[in-house]
């Protein structure tokens, strides 16, 4: 039987996890109807996002016998990604000084 806290969690996790897909599929289909959507970079976002997903799927997988991996993985990923904001930002911050 799980854990009553784990159930939880799982239903909070899904709740979010819908209202996200919810609000999403609404702004997209608002701005697609208004014709504001360009479809070839759109499709390939959505090519990229479906190959992200497959891929970190995967490695999570791999990497799921060692919770320390995942959290090191996980935790590269997001340094990484934040690095590459405040590097591509640094130009238009500099603009306005």
């Amino acid at each position: 039987m799980l854990d009553p806290v784990l159930i939880h969690a799982l239903l909070a996790l899904a709740s979010g996890a819908l209202i996200g897909l919810s609000l999403g599929l609404t702004t997209a289909t608002s701005y697609a109807i208004s014709d504001l959507v360009d479809w070839p970079p759109a499709g390939l976002m959505v090519l990229g996002g479906l190959g992200g997903s497959f891929a970190g799927l995967r490695l999570a997988h791999h990497l799921s016998g060692s919770r320390q991996a995942l959290s090191v993985v996980f935790a590269a990923v997001v340094i990484t990604t934040g690095l590459y904001i405040v590097g591509t930002g640094m130009d238009a911050l500099t603009a306005l000084i």
